[in-house]
């Protein structure tokens, strides 16, 4: 792995080193085996445009033989696990919506084929038992001379458990246990921040930070807090869609008896993702 040092702080008593380290965090799962669904294909005969998709079911809709343009589909979805969602096999854009068909995500694109492997699958936050949907507005499409020449679009979808104990303030923070990742969510829809505490008798203390969200412009924030001099200081890590980094902060102290807070955020109304925090 490569790691870089993108910036460095100094300050009294301490000195903070911001570093990043290629580490891909997520990546497209392939596909159950494709397999007919009699649900979508009767939707399709009916002109419904809102159907039910299972998890971890590759499933297609068919457009028939006359090319369709652009088209829109409402794929109603259950994810059975707490944590993230990773949506793939598509051409087109996805947005995510709730329960109320609110939007609570980007409008991002995503194309199953692309030479860019983060254009392949869009990562979501979610929460067990609640009801989305996810909009593909699909511009593309395969075509099977098997079938006629007819037109078909994808859809696919799989569950990642990320849940950990937090903390919902400064001081309720969850303190992190040294040398483990504690893994955490930020669902769609959801202005909840988090917080955490480390507790380090090190005069180093190197804490690190990846995860993934829905898009690039849509990243989770994990500022570090802590004192020296009387003073407060802060310093912000951020991941976001297609991130391939290990994010670092390395702290110097004088001092063997150091607390530091961690918060974690989101950017905007539109993020929703996963990540983990870890500290030595």
């Amino acid at each position: 792995m490569k790691s870089r040092i993108l910036k460095t702080i100094a300050a009294a008593g301490l000195a903070l080193t911001l570093t990043v380290t290629v580490m891909p965090f997520a990546s497209a799962p392939a596909m159950a085996a494709q397999q007919y669904s009699p649900i979508l294909q009767q939707a399709a005969t009916q002109g419904d445009k809102v159907l039910g998709l299972a998890e971890d079911t590759a499933a297609y809709y068919n457009f028939g033989t006359a090319y369709p343009g652009t088209q829109t589909i409402y794929y109603r979805i259950n994810p059975l696990r707490t944590g993230y969602i990773t949506v793939t096999g598509m051409y087109g854009y996805v947005t995510l919506l709730n329960g109320s068909k609110n939007p609570v995500s980007s409008r991002s694109y995503i194309n199953y084929e692309s030479t860019a492997s983060y254009l392949k699958y869009i990562n979501y936050g979610v929460t067990k038992g609640q009801t989305y949907y996810l909009k593909v507005e699909y511009t593309g499409y395969t075509k099977s001379a098997a079938t006629n020449n007819q037109y078909y679009g994808y859809a696919y979808f799989k569950s990642t458990t990320m849940s950990g104990k937090f903390g919902k303030s400064k001081k309720r923070a969850s303190t992190l246990s040294r040398s483990k990742k504690r893994y955490g969510y930020i669902a769609a829809g959801s202005s909840t921040s988090k917080w955490y505490k480390v507790k380090s008798k090190k005069k180093k203390t190197v804490i690190y930070f990846t995860g993934t969200t829905d898009e690039v412009t849509d990243s989770i924030k994990a500022t570090v807090y802590y004192r020296s001099g009387g003073h407060t200081y802060k310093g912000t890590m951020s991941t976001y869609r297609g991130d391939t980094y290990l994010h670092t902060y390395t702290i110097t102290s004088t001092s063997k008896h150091n607390t530091y807070y961690i918060k974690v955020t989101r950017s905007n109304s539109k993020t929703s993702g996963a990540y983990y925090l870890k500290w030595k």
